[in-house]
């Protein structure tokens, strides 16, 4: 064997049981000299060289796979400073934690906290919830769907309602036929039946309310589900919501402002 005076991209060049550790190739330390292996499985077929260490045991060769982790482990550097090497290892863990929450939250779901009782009975003042930012990204909103969406007369505010009006939709805001100071709401000539309304409608909770709606394309009608108390379309200067205000669908409470508990419900 020919003496070999440089191995090129060698990973770890320190002697270990007669054997060098290297990049790209495998190589058996023997004495001064190394000469590279074309090493062979006890079945005959070839193993690739790359991250591989070779031990010479009584002219034997095996060969073993080396991880990252395992790498990372062995490298003087982090012997050297076994400590500071373990925060940084914690810190790396902690950075990818926040950069996949940040990305979550931007682009994936909304975390709100709903602090007024415009919602209620469906949801409470203080109820957390979590919004689905990429429910429409594939099909349109349906009436029913509670939404998280920015306040058109001031963006800069979040609100949260349900939709009632579809784009085309004319609705009424009717007074009731055996009660006058009750109303219903009828879609296109249609009674709605609103079964998530906690009381009944009164027809004229604040004077000056609207009560006829034409709804325009690509826009929406909402109003709050506790709808005596709530600052809904019925009072807005702009009174829909365009389908590229809408932030999100609601889609469940985790925790519960009355009970002020982890409190999981679905939002319909």
């Amino acid at each position: 064997m020919q003496n070999k005076t440089t191995v090129l991209s060698c990973y770890k060049q320190e002697k270990r049981a007669g054997a060098l550790l290297c990049e790209e190739s495998l190589f058996l330390y023997i004495g001064d000299e190394m000469d590279k292996l074309d090493i062979t499985d006890l079945d005959g077929s070839r193993k690739k060289h790359r991250r591989k260490k070779a031990e010479h045991i009584e002219g034997t060769v095996t060969v073993h796979k080396v991880s990252r982790r395992q790498r990372k482990k062995e490298s003087p550097q982090r012997q050297k400073h076994p400590v500071l090497y373990a925060i940084l290892d914690d810190l790396e863990v902690i950075g990818i934690a926040l950069a996949i929450s940040v990305f979550l939250l931007e682009f994936v779901i909304i975390n709100a906290r709903v602090p007024s009782g415009s919602m209620v009975s469906t949801i409470g003042v203080g109820d957390r919830l979590i919004g689905f930012r990429l429910a429409y990204a594939t099909q349109e909103p349906q009436r029913g769907d509670v939404i998280i969406f920015r306040f058109p007369d001031d963006e800069s505010q979040r609100f949260i309602k349900r939709i009632i009006g579809l784009p085309g939709d004319t609705v009424e805001i009717r007074q009731n036929e055996e009660n006058p100071e009750l109303a219903d709401v009828y879609v296109n000539g249609v009674k709605l039946e609103e079964g998530y309304l906690g009381e009944p409608m009164l027809y004229d909770p604040v004077p000056g309310g609207k009560h006829t709606f034409t709804v325009p394309e690509g826009s929406y009608l909402v109003l709050g589900d506790n709808r005596n108390h709530s600052n809904d379309a019925r009072f807005w200067t702009n009174t829909y919501v365009s389908k590229d205000k809408i932030l999100a669908k609601a889609v469940f409470r985790y925790y519960s402002g009355t009970t002020r508990f982890l409190s999981f419900k679905m939002i319909q």
